[in-house]
């Protein structure tokens, strides 16, 4: 659950037989409820890396500068790249009671 907090109870059933060790849909249920996984919403963030973020930042402050002593960027409309998703992430996911939501893009 760690490793994938997407997994569903059918898909650990699958990887718990596949080792071994046949468990119903209904034991496998009852005891991530007992070890106290939660399923709820995940939290939403954007889809740019740490390491981009000081540099968007210093490219924008840069041609806004030059935007307002150069008159040369006043018809540009400023807006941020479009994103393409290589990844499907569900909105939902498990994790323990208690500990904060995964932000997932």
């Amino acid at each position: 659950m760690r490793r994938d907090d997407e997994t569903t109870a059918i898909q650990l059933q699958k990887l718990l037989v596949d080792q071994g060790h046949p468990l119903s849909l209904k034991t496998i249920l009852a005891s991530r409820e007992m070890l106290g996984w939660t399923f709820r919403g995940s939290a939403y963030c954007q889809v740019i890396r740490e390491a981009n973020k000081q540099k968007r930042l210093d490219w924008a402050l840069q041609y806004s500068q030059e935007a307002a002593t150069d008159n040369g960027f006043e018809d540009v409309l400023w807006t941020d790249e479009s994103s393409i998703q290589l990844e499907c992430h569900r909105r939902f996911s498990y994790r323990k009671k208690g500990e904060p939501a995964k932000p997932k893009p």
